[in-house]
């Protein structure tokens, strides 16, 4: 991971060259002599309070290339701070070490951290590991893992704790600056109080993009429209599918459906069945109860 990091590091430090700006000035030039649309033009400066300046003058651009260097050079400033802020962080440090525990075999004192590990079990198992599996990355650990069968799992439960770790431990803070940013679209002001009809509107445009719109279409029109508060587990269950988007559209609508109705005997009597060669009907989204 440090690696990609480097790498995706000197790759954007190495933009900053004048090289690299004429180059993205003149395509934009050039597209936008394509499209037929205005020159790019230096865009309206606001002349800041004289008590922030006196009676020095203002410095302003004498064209719109000179304006966007400063522009293109504020970007690539502010790239390089947001690599040095959030992957140099001790938190990352910890998981290389966890990482480098599973790849090397070599227990280090981090271990000792976690109580969900024991150092002399970890070292043993880890070694039986090794010498049984050939492996070059903690993905490919994971992969293993899942093929084997619970007895031999069994074997090698502090490998299993080891991994689980470095699958569930966030790289650094844009992973739950994401979560945060998924859950304010999701629960506004707007729609904490909100009809059943409304939430289940927002749930198949927000955030399930069509994905089981029969299931949800069918389950929130038959409930009664009352007014409510969004309880935790609903959030907690729209937060997983907004997240988890792509799995959620590569979903069989008609398992999820058969296995709704398939619960009692008065959803088979009111749905029926559906039955794999059977077509979806779009116009069940917009009928009423």
């Amino acid at each position: 991971m440090r690696s990609a990091i480097d790498c995706v590091r000197s790759t954007v430090d190495g933009k900053r060259s004048e090289e690299s700006f004429h180059e993205v000035f003149e395509k934009a030039v050039a597209m936008v002599d394509s499209l037929g649309i205005e020159p790019i033009q230096i865009p309206h400066q606001r002349k800041p309070p004289k008590r922030y300046t006196s009676e020095v003058s203002q410095h302003t651009p004498k064209s719109a290339e000179e304006h966007y260097r400063t522009e293109f050079y504020k970007m690539l400033d502010s790239v390089h701070i947001q690599f040095e802020e959030r992957f140099n962080q001790p938190d990352l440090d910890v998981l290389q070490k966890l990482e480098e525990t599973l790849l090397t075999g070599e227990v280090k004192d981090i271990v000792d951290q976690y109580p969900e590990l024991n150092r002399d079990r970890l070292k043993v198992q880890l070694a039986m590991f090794r010498s049984k599996y050939t492996f070059k990355s903690s993905a490919e650990v994971a992969d293993i893992m899942r093929g084997l069968t619970v007895e031999v799992r069994g074997l090698f439960d502090q490998v299993e704790s080891l991994v689980r770790l470095l699958l569930v431990i966030p790289v650094s803070s844009a992973e739950a600056e994401r979560s945060f940013s998924a859950l304010r679209r999701l629960k506004t002001w707007l729609t904490v109080r909100s009809h059943q009809k409304r939430l289940a509107l927002q749930r198949r445009f927000d955030a399930q993009k069509d994905s089981l719109r029969i299931f949800f279409a069918r389950r929130f029109w038959c409930e009664r429209t009352v007014r409510t508060t969004m309880t935790q587990v609903r959030l907690n269950n729209l937060a997983v599918c907004h997240v988890h988007q792509g799995k959620l559209d590569n979903t069989d609508l008609r398992e999820i459906c058969q296995q709704f109705i398939s619960v009692t005997d008065r959803r088979r009597h009111v749905f029926g069945s559906f039955k794999q060669e059977q077509p979806v009907d779009t116009n069940l989204l917009v009928f009423e109860y």
